[in-house]
């Protein structure tokens, strides 16, 4: 699959489906055979989905034609108002495809209705099983434990402990973790941080108002002096910091985590 810059899919880089695909998508589900609420359904998808194909099969799963996390929530407020129904954005995660979107819908409304079975959750309801949890990290120690170790190991020179490190992005929710899951290694001495910020003090308190928020940080960091937070811009060359600043982080930065990155909230 194309993927751009961020290890991600380039959807406008995939080719246009031929017209035998077309044909057979048609033969596989007939427009005819679609359930009132999966034709309805089937028509929110196409509002929502950037590049959704004119038929879409029943078991096409959302997620696979382009949706994503914010697609899904606006997807979840579309077939509350077009469905009056308590949807919850769970369910569009458990049941990704058309089909079983649309029949937990109709086993919900059923249920609002008091027709349902009493005492039967919308899963035993639908009677379709959910799509099973993928621990996509599950690997992740055997890679670590073998493969990673051999294949991308420290370059010469780089110390055991006493490490510094230089974090990005960490601000954020992720990077306020990872902040702390690096102070909390013993071979990390300290972390330089590069936060947009007037000057120094007002990156600190950027970054410890970020993590107080989220219940991880520690004035002992400050105290050891294992935390420094450096005003400036990952978009400036040298990240807008003097050059004695950026000559010091080149001679004395052990290793490099960058979670930065330009994010929009708009949907």
């Amino acid at each position: 699959m194309p993927l751009n810059p961020n290890g991600k899919i380039d959807k406008p880089a995939l080719p246009f489906p031929d017209t035998a695909q077309l044909h057979a998508v048609e033969k596989e589900r007939p427009a005819d055979n679609l359930t009132p609420t999966e034709q309805t359904l089937s028509e929110i998808w196409s509002q929502l989905l950037p590049s959704a194909p004119s038929l879409i099969p029943v078991e096409e799963n959302f997620f696979d034609l382009g949706g994503h996390s914010i697609l899904a929530t606006r997807l979840t407020f579309e077939l509350r108002k077009k469905f009056v129904v308590d949807i919850p954005l769970s369910l569009i995660f458990d049941r990704p495809t058309l089909k079983s979107q649309a029949a937990a819908i109709e086993a919900l409304r059923i249920a609002d209705l008091g027709l349902g079975s009493q005492g039967q959750s919308v899963d035993e309801q639908v009677g379709a099983p959910r799509v099973p949890v993928m621990d996509y990290a599950a690997d992740f120690e055997a890679l670590a434990s073998t493969h990673l170790k051999t294949s991308y190991g420290a370059p010469s020179g780089i110390p055991t402990d006493g490490l510094n490190i230089f974090l990005t992005g960490g601000t954020g929710f992720l990077g306020v973790f990872i902040l702390a899951r690096l102070l909390s290694l013993g071979q990390v001495a300290r972390v330089t941080c590069l936060v947009r910020g007037k000057n120094g003090e007002d990156a600190l308190a950027r970054l410890r108002t970020a993590a107080t928020d989220r219940g991880v940080w520690k004035d002992e960091w400050l105290e050891g002096g294992r935390i420094t937070a450096l005003a400036g811009d990952l978009g400036e060359e040298k990240f807008g910091i003097s050059s004695d600043a950026w000559s010091s982080l080149c001679e004395t930065i052990h290793g490099v985590v960058h979670n930065g990155a330009l994010v929009s909230e708009v949907g």
